[in-house]
């Protein structure tokens, strides 16, 4: 935002962008603040903080199992929702390392750099630490109320720690006198030349160069140039370089060339890294998945709420099927995309729905499906989710996001079944399903592969 503002200002008066320069810097801190920003990025937040409270949780020997920003207990669900996420504190904790770098003028340079890695890093243990002590406070423990009396307190407190652990930190960085304070110096010392009556000089907005002529005669009795105070010399007697008289602009540069020569470098580096493009997979997303006749399958509405939530930018592909496949009968929700949040924990689809989930495990249906096994209603039913993609499958949702960052435009497919009553998963029948399911979607995929590239190839 504020870089943006910058480009900004070489289109109006620079007065005008002056004035409105606080504005700008109040929205920039704001916006990470508002809802959008936490539902955005934070999920993927939410979700490496329900796989860390997941492995923690585990490490005590309690069953659980994370998925998607929601963890599975047996004693119920925690979900891991917006205030948990915890980007405030690392935006707030954030602005306060930066706010104590400039008032104790703190050099920036690699030690900074890892003061302020390791000041996300603890902020985003002390979260941690906070959602799972409400995680075992409510689910463990079964006392609500007295999570929500902990539920501030516990985040201030995590807030607090690490802030001044940061703090800390930073004593441990060296001090840079004044450079910091460029600009503050900067202006000071030229608005103190303006103010600057005694000495008999004028304003800067109003300031004349004397003649030629007049050169030699010329007196400088600023008391603040090179700190000396009560000099008055020619101009044609001064050396610089033989009285150390600097002005505070050409000091401040000097000390600050080398910080600047690093932190251009970093930022060089940033952009060349900014352009290294991701792997592209040229996939159109399928337009239907073509299900075997074997399934006995027929196609299913909609419901109002979940053509809302599949009506998004991200343009899924939802199809929902009733099954009969011999003994295996019930409903099927397929969801193609290429982007990740057209995907959705299947498990709170089922909550919300009416069922209780008794226990989540990952669970390998077949050598090619690589799924989660879901318990419900006490054990009367049954059901199963899995990502498919045309390389492989996979029921961690966290690898669905990073697959995403390296592969933008591959297409995925959320495969969600409902079965209409119990069943082991490690019969043949479930075996024989999970392999019927999972080559027709792969059809259908690496047909959509066959088909861009050789319209690719036509246009060639």
């Amino acid at each position: 935002l504020l870089g943006s503002y910058g480009l900004w200002g070489l289109f109006i008066p620079p007065s005008l962008w002056r004035k409105g320069l606080p504005a700008a810097i109040l929205v920039a801190c704001v916006v990470p603040f508002s809802t959008e920003f936490n539902s955005g990025l934070g999920f993927p937040v939410r979700v490496i903080t329900a796989h860390a409270v997941e492995q923690m949780l585990s490490a005590w020997h309690i069953v659980a199992i994370s998925s998607h920003d929601i963890i599975v207990m047996e004693n119920g669900i925690a979900q891991v929702d917006l205030p948990c996420s915890g980007l405030k504190s690392l935006w707030t904790g954030t602005l306060f390392l930066l706010a104590a770098t400039w008032l104790e003028r703190r050099q920036l340079g690699i030690r900074w750099l890892l003061v302020c890695t390791a000041n996300l890093v603890l902020l985003a243990i002390a979260n941690t630490i906070r959602v799972l002590l409400l995680v075992m406070i409510i689910e463990v423990w079964q006392q609500q109320q007295i999570a929500e009396v902990l539920h501030l307190p516990l985040g201030l407190i995590g807030f607090i720690l690490a802030c001044a652990f940061s703090w800390m930190l930073l004593q441990t960085v060296p001090q840079n006198s004044g450079g910091l304070m460029l600009a503050t110096t900067v202006f000071r010392d030229f608005s103190l030349l303006g103010k600057d009556k005694k000495q008999g000089l004028t304003r800067l907005s109003g300031f004349r160069p004397p003649a030629p002529q007049n050169w030699g005669e010329i007196e400088l009795k600023s008391p603040r140039i090179g700190g000396f105070r009560g000099l008055t010399a020619k101009a044609s007697e001064v050396n610089p370089s033989e009285n150390g008289c600097k002005t505070g602009v050409s000091y401040q540069f000097q000390q600050k060339s080398k910080s600047i020569t690093w932190l251009l470098i970093v930022v060089i580096a940033l952009g060349l890294v900014g352009q290294i493009q991701a792997i592209q997979e040229k996939v159109n997303a399928i337009a239907s998945i073509q299900l075997p006749q074997q399934l006995g399958s027929e196609p299913l509405p909609l419901t109002e709420a979940e053509q809302r939530f599949f009506d998004n930018h991200a343009l899924p592909i939802a199809q929902k099927q009733r099954f009969v496949y011999g003994n295996l009968s019930g409903s099927m929700l397929l969801v193609a995309s290429s982007a990740w949040q057209a995907h959705h924990p299947p498990e709170l689809c089922l909550v919300g729905n009416g069922f209780k989930v008794d226990s989540i495990k990952p669970t390998l249906l077949n050598q090619s499906v690589k799924a989660r096994w879901v318990s419900l209603q006490d054990g009367k039913r049954s059901a199963t989710y899995w990502f498919q993609s045309p390389q492989g499958t996979t029921d961690d949702f966290l690898s669905r996001i990073w697959d995403y960052i390296a592969h933008r435009n591959k297409t995925w497919v959320l495969v969600s079944v409902l079965f209409d009553s119990e069943h082991n998963p490690d019969s043949p029948e479930i075996d024989n399903f999970a392999s019927t399911i999972h080559d027709a979607i792969h059809q259908s995929l690496t047909s959509a592969v066959s088909g861009q590239r050789s319209a690719v190839s036509g246009q060639q």
